[in-house]
C-alpha cells in the first residue's frame, strides 16, 4: 500500500489518473493533507468551468494535473 499526499482537495479525475498510472495499485490519496492550506485542484477538462473551484484557484489551466500525477507516478517507480 502507497499513501500520496496533497495539500490541496483534488478533483476525481485527477485521483483516477493517478491511480491508472501508478505501479502500486492499493495506493490512496490523502487531500487537504496541510490544514494551512485548503482549495481545490481542478482536472484540467473542467478548466473552462465557472464553477466555485475553478474560478477560486489561483492554479494555471494545464498544469496541476500532469504535474501531480507524474510525481506521485515517478515516486512509486523509484521504490
Amino acid at each position: 500500500m502507497a499513501l500520496a499526499s496533497v495539500n490541496h482537495e483534488v478533483y476525481t479525475l485527477i485521483g483516477r489518473r493517478v491511480k491508472d498510472g501508478v505501479p502500486m495499485k492499493n495506493t490512496v490519496i490523502v487531500t487537504l493533507a496541510d490544514a494551512s492550506i485548503v482549495g481545490y485542484i481542478y482536472d484540467d477538462a473542467s478548466a473552462d468551468h465557472q464553477t466555485f473551484e475553478v474560478l477560486g484557484s489561483p492554479l494555471k489551466p494545464g498544469c496541476a494535473e500532469t504535474g501531480i500525477t507524474n510525481a506521485i507516478v515517478d515516486l512509486e517507480n523509484e521504490i
